[in-house]
């Protein structure tokens, strides 16, 4: 029977990996709107990001996925591209 040697530490890709995937739950998972009310430039920086994010889903659209100029608003169909 062979005995594994635990891992003392975790490589540079490793390291990376979890901490993106970390900051990303986080993000994913956080009340924005507790945020927002409470810390107002979050309000800001929000709007700033859910620009960005408009801007680069409405260049996806134009550029490869070619669908309409207009991005539709989440409507809670899911079946948009702002959802995707």
């Amino acid at each position: 029977m062979k005995i594994l040697q635990p891992v003392s530490e975790w490589t540079a890709p490793q390291k990376i990996c979890f901490r993106f995937f970390c900051v990303y739950f986080l993000l994913q998972t956080s009340p924005w709107t507790w945020f927002i009310a409470e810390i107002p430039v979050i309000g800001t920086v929000a709007d700033a990001c859910q620009e960005i994010m408009n801007r680069v889903i409405e260049f996806f659209n134009d550029h490869f996925f070619h669908f309409a100029k207009t991005t539709v608003v989440n409507n809670g169909s899911g079946d948009t591209s702002l959802a995707w």
